[in-house]
């Protein structure tokens, strides 16, 4: 996956999971073979929820984190 990631909650990353782009988070799960190509940012769940509330305004599709995992399952 291309673009930065969001997680107000907990997001695990497959095996096989690829983000180019940073990755805001509270909690996160890696399994290793997974890669983040971008910066890990640790984040509270208020500030993580606020930036949700902006992506939904901006119509963009705020399931980021099953489009990581599902993205992991599909690109390899």
């Amino acid at each position: 996956m291309e673009g930065d990631v969001y997680s107000s909650e907990h997001i695990e990353l497959a095996a096989k999971a690829r983000v180019v782009g940073n990755v805001y988070y509270h909690l996160i799960e890696m399994v290793t073979g997974s890669e983040v190509n971008g910066s890990l940012c640790h984040r509270t769940p208020a500030e993580l929820k606020h930036k949700q509330l902006d992506v939904q305004q901006s119509s963009i599709q705020p399931e980021i984190e099953a489009v990581v995992v599902e993205a992991a399952k599909v690109s390899n």
